[in-house]
C-alpha cells in the first residue's frame, strides 16, 4: 500500500514539473486600478472582457501586467502601446503597469508585448477600454439638441405664418365687409 502511494505522489511530482516546463509563457493582467477623487478603486475583469468606465473614471488609470511561464521573468522587457492614444510603442523599463490620464471618452486597446533577452521571440496580449460619455454626450442627447433646435426655429416660424394668413383672412373680411355694405348702400 505504501508503495502504490509513493509511486501515486512521485507521478504527481513528475507530471507537475512536466506541466510547468511544457507551460508557454503569457502575459497575463494582474489588476486594474482606477484612481477616483484621489483612492485607488480596484475593477474586476476577465481576460476575454473589455473594460468599461464611466467618464469620471477615466482621471487615472493604473493597468497592471505580468508573465507567467517562464523561469527568468527578469529577462523579459515589455512594450506597452495604448491604441487611440500612442502611436508607438513605450518602453516600460521591467515595470510592470501602466498608467494613463485624463482618458477622454471614447474606445482604447491597451496591448502589451514581451521581448526576451535570450530569444528573438516576442508575446503580446491586449484588452479593450472603453470609457463611455457623459450623458449630455450621448447620441440621444445630441438628437434631442437637434429637436430643441429645430423647434426654437420652427415655433416662430410657424407664429410668423400663422399672423400672415390671419392678417391676409381680416383684410378679405373687411374687403367683404365693405363691399356688402356699398351694395346695401346702393340697393338702399
Amino acid at each position: 500500500m505504501k508503495i502504490i502511494k509513493v509511486l501515486i505522489i512521485i507521478f504527481i511530482l513528475i507530471n507537475s514539473i512536466y506541466a510547468d516546463t511544457n507551460k508557454s509563457p503569457k502575459i497575463v493582467f494582474t489588476g486594474f486600478k482606477i484612481y477616483s477623487k484621489g483612492s485607488p478603486m480596484k475593477k474586476e475583469f476577465k481576460e476575454t472582457e473589455e473594460i468599461v468606465l464611466n467618464f469620471q473614471e477615466g482621471y487615472r488609470v493604473n493597468i497592471e501586467y505580468d508573465i507567467r511561464g517562464i523561469e527568468q521573468p527578469e529577462k523579459v522587457s515589455f512594450y506597452y502601446m495604448m491604441e487611440g492614444l500612442d502611436t508607438d510603442w513605450i518602453d516600460s523599463n521591467n515595470v510592470r503597469f501602466a498608467t494613463f490620464t485624463n482618458l477622454l471618452p471614447g474606445e482604447y486597446v491597451f496591448r502589451i508585448r514581451a521581448l526576451f533577452e535570450d530569444k528573438d521571440s516576442v508575446i503580446d496580449n491586449a484588452i479593450k477600454i472603453v470609457v463611455s460619455p457623459p450623458w449630455w454626450k450621448k447620441w440621444w442627447a445630441y438628437l434631442l439638441y437637434n429637436v430643441l433646435i429645430l423647434l426654437i426655429f420652427l415655433i416662430p416660424l410657424i407664429l410668423i405664418i400663422y399672423l400672415i394668413v390671419r392678417v391676409q383672412n381680416l383684410k378679405k373680411e373687411i374687403k367683404l365687409k365693405n363691399q356688402l355694405s356699398e351694395k346695401k348702400n346702393l340697393i338702399s
